[in-house]
């Protein structure tokens, strides 16, 4: 009887087995069909999106590093396109004071993420260029201040200041009261990145600011105002919000793009896409963000 039993309980052990690897055979099936669903990547991709969209609008300087976080645990290769495009309608719609919010936040997923500070950097420059041409002054002075905060991030070149500024100089027949605001303002935010690579054009361009302020056409007190805030120029005095949450020994990843480089034919899009590698894409996400962990782990802040 005992070895009869024996054999009873061997045989219901193997039959368990079998049924247990074939309801897991089973549903690494059902997850396989799942992954290649275009329903459910359609469910995920807008999840992704509001998610994206979320994140971006709470930003403020006081939650950036907790949204900087939740932002890498979601798919940003994924939604990079759609991080750009939530960045850009921020800043454009939101007041100027949040500038410096949005171009450190995009500083510190360079960081993790460089192609994603690329892609936001060209597509801010794409839209000044369109808006500058078109005269939307609006549009292109918010592109101008956010490209600013992010040469004095060092996610983008400080040949890219001397080129926007120089643009803007030739093409203004008259000089408005406007005009030098604004390029005092963008010296203001970028000026000390630009001092240590091109002192002698940064003298050179100060000095025919100063020429254009004491033009007897401007106001005596918008003279007086713009003298005050160019002589803090000239005296290296700079000055710009910036919100330091880069770690201490980080090495920042600076992108060299230029007015001429970018095209505006560029591909873009932020709708939906099939993706017929979604598992594999994944994993591969979440491999990096495992690399982001042990980074933050390790890293000290200023």
């Amino acid at each position: 009887m005992g070895v009869i039993k024996q054999k009873h309980l061997w045989s219901m052990f193997n039959l368990y087995n079998v049924k247990y690897f074939i309801i897991k055979f089973e549903m690494k099936q059902i997850n396989l069909f799942k992954f290649f669903s275009d329903v459910y990547q359609r469910t995920v991709w807008k999840r992704l999106r509001a998610k994206i969209s979320y994140l971006v609008s709470i930003a403020n300087s006081i939650n950036i590093g907790n949204v900087k976080k939740e932002l890498l645990q979601q798919n940003l290769i994924r939604g990079k396109h759609l991080f750009c495009h939530f960045i850009i309608q921020a800043q454009l719609t939101s007041s100027s004071q949040n500038t410096h919010v949005y171009a450190t936040l995009v500083a510190v997923i360079n960081l993790e993420l460089p192609e994603i500070g690329e892609l936001v950097l060209n597509r801010f420059i794409m839209k000044f260029k369109s808006a500058y041409f078109e005269e939307h002054y609006a549009t292109w002075f918010s592109c101008l201040m956010f490209i600013g905060h992010l040469i004095n991030h060092s996610v983008a070149d400080e040949m890219l200041g001397v080129e926007l500024l120089t643009l803007i100089f030739e093409q203004q027949t008259i000089f408005s009261f406007e005009i030098i605001r604004v390029a005092i303002q963008f010296l203001e935010i970028c000026g000390k990145n630009i001092s240590y690579v091109f002192q002698k054009w940064l003298t050179e361009m100060l000095d025919k600011i100063h020429n254009f302020v004491n033009d007897k056409q401007i106001d005596i007190e918008d003279r007086k105002s713009l003298n005050l805030r160019l002589s803090k120029l000239r005296d290296n005095k700079f000055n710009p919000k910036y919100l330091d949450l880069v770690p201490l020994y980080a090495c920042q990843t600076t992108h060299f793009s230029t007015l001429d480089s970018v095209e505006n034919n560029e591909s873009y899009t932020i709708g939906y896409r099939y993706d017929p590698e979604f598992e594999s894409n994944e994993k591969k996400y979440k491999l990096e963000l495992k690399k982001f962990d042990n980074e933050e782990e390790s890293v000290h802040y200023y």
